[in-house]
């Protein structure tokens, strides 16, 4: 975990030396990026004036750790598959860990299923807002988009201030190199909400090849 508190670069160690390390985190509890940034933000409250770059480096080392968490199954475990945005939110109040994991299997079922009616009911059900203003305006933006993606009706509750984000822009990735391309690629419905991400944000598995988007530079 050196690596994760530091913040220096350690291009000597792989994901499998830090299996052990992983391995002991989750056992503690420590089984999302999310948990691991309340720890260190002690630390990073006494380096934020002697790094520039802090914040970046502390995402992209938070973004490893999650993949390590990921590769050697120590991650979040969902207690049950969202069928709904609303679902999503539920699991995300008992957990805020789960959010990602929640609304990717969502995701997926929602690709799966091939019957209009049955798509609509899964977006319509109005959440409970979750607490984190970043995972309520996605789960808007992601109500939205997919409703407009899939010529479905837009839910109104996804129009409603508290799914609509604030008024800080968010990246996701946080890499300054790809924000121009992300202000250019990102769909309406996270745009609006300052959510700027990828041209397809809600890709997986289960995406239907033939609808995904391509970008006019990208020929």
């Amino acid at each position: 975990m050196t690596f994760l508190a530091s913040l220096r670069s350690r291009d000597d160690i792989g994901y499998d030396d830090l299996e052990p390390a992983i391995r002991i985190a989750a056992q503690a509890g420590i089984t999302s990026a999310r948990r691991l940034k309340c720890l260190v933000a002690p630390y990073l409250e006494r380096k934020e004036k002697e790094v520039g770059d802090l914040a970046r480096t502390l995402e992209r080392r938070l973004s490893q750790f999650e993949y390590a968490l990921d590769r050697f199954g120590c991650g979040v475990v969902l207690n049950a598959k969202p069928k709904s945005l609303a679902e999503v939110a539920a699991l995300a109040r008992e957990d805020g860990d789960c959010f990602g994991l929640a609304s990717g299997a969502f995701g997926q079922a929602f690709y799966l299923e091939k019957d209009k009616a049955a798509q609509q009911a899964m977006l319509d059900p109005v959440p409970i807002p979750t607490g984190d203003p970043r995972n309520d305006a996605w789960l808007g933006a992601i109500g939205e988009h997919l409703a407009q993606r899939w010529d479905l009706e837009v839910p109104p509750w996804t129009q409603e201030v508290t799914f609509m984000g604030g008024q800080k822009p968010s990246f996701w990735p946080d890499e300054g190199l790809a924000r121009d391309i992300q202000i250019v690629e990102t769909p309406p419905a996270f745009r609006r909400r300052l959510q700027f991400t990828y041209a397809e944000p809600l890709m997986n598995a289960k995406f239907p090849t033939d609808r995904k988007v391509r970008m006019p530079f990208w020929q």
